[in-house]
């Protein structure tokens, strides 16, 4: 089998947009149950304290940099999706009930 990539498809821009998708798509999956929940608040702060390289990457070329820097900006942004719905699960609904029994 053959597989014909257009090298058109390998920018900057479309790695980046390519990491973040990985880590929304992840994080929605395990929000919504499909998977285990495994990238809480606390793994994603640890991935942003610690340097992540590709280990299939040289840390001595400029690529290898800027894949780190690209990966970093995905976990800002997972981060802050976390942080957007832990906020929403302690928000106060819009409209109070009332637990009396006379409903006029």
């Amino acid at each position: 089998m053959r597989h014909d990539v257009d090298p058109e498809r390998f920018t900057i821009k479309h790695l980046r947009r390519t990491l973040l998708a990985g880590h929304l798509s992840q994080y929605g999956l395990q929000r919504d149950l499909v998977i285990p929940m495994e990238s809480g608040i606390r793994a994603t702060f640890y991935m942003l304290r610690h340097v992540n390289f590709d280990p299939s990457l040289s840390r001595r070329t400029p690529i290898a940099w800027l894949d780190m820097l690209m990966r970093k900006r995905a976990q800002v942004a997972l981060l802050r999706a976390q942080l957007r719905d832990l906020r929403a699960r302690f928000r106060r609904p819009a409209v109070r009930e009332s637990f009396s029994d006379d409903r006029s």
